[in-house]
């Protein structure tokens, strides 16, 4: 499911076109608003980051580089919806000139990138800087790897 589908609910009859599902509308206590606005930052800064990649020329690379693809952009922001935490840091966000985006952390003495070519279509790669330790893994829409791979560049919350 989309990220615009777990927000809406399918139309009833009597109901609006779109029924907000999320947020709810009764506000939260003062300290929980603060939480939940933390851990979310990371949203706006990859919403805004993806639609300009969308909206690339063809060429943009000098070549024959595509914008990023609906696809891609989509499944980045369910990926990270899924995975991010309160003190993990937005990512850097690298269009492919194939209409992929590739997800960067460069902190903490880590290199993490994940690159989205669509739905499931996912390869993850570590670096570890002080021990030089590599790993290149097809991950497929199984995210733990990389779960447990973001939590060296997370903050404590």
């Amino acid at each position: 499911m989309g990220s615009a589908a777990l927000l809406y609910r399918e139309r009833q009859a009597d109901a609006p076109a779109l029924t907000p599902i999320w947020p709810r509308p009764v506000l939260p206590a003062p300290a929980t608003a603060a939480i939940i606005e933390r851990q979310f930052q990371w949203s706006v800064q990859v919403v805004a980051r993806l639609l300009d990649l969308a909206s690339l020329p063809v060429g943009w690379d000098g070549h024959r580089g595509r914008p990023v693809s609906p696809q891609s952009a989509t499944y980045a922001l369910d990926v990270l919806a899924a995975v991010m935490r309160p003190g993990t840091p937005a990512p850097s966000i690298v269009p492919l000139s194939g209409g992929a985006v590739q997800l960067e952390w460069h902190r903490k003495g880590w290199d993490i990138e994940l690159e989205i070519g669509g739905p499931g279509e996912t390869h993850l790669y570590t670096r570890e800087l002080r021990t030089g330790d590599e790993e290149h893994v097809e991950l497929g829409a199984d995210l733990d790897r990389f779960a447990t791979a973001l939590e060296h560049v997370r903050d404590p919350f």
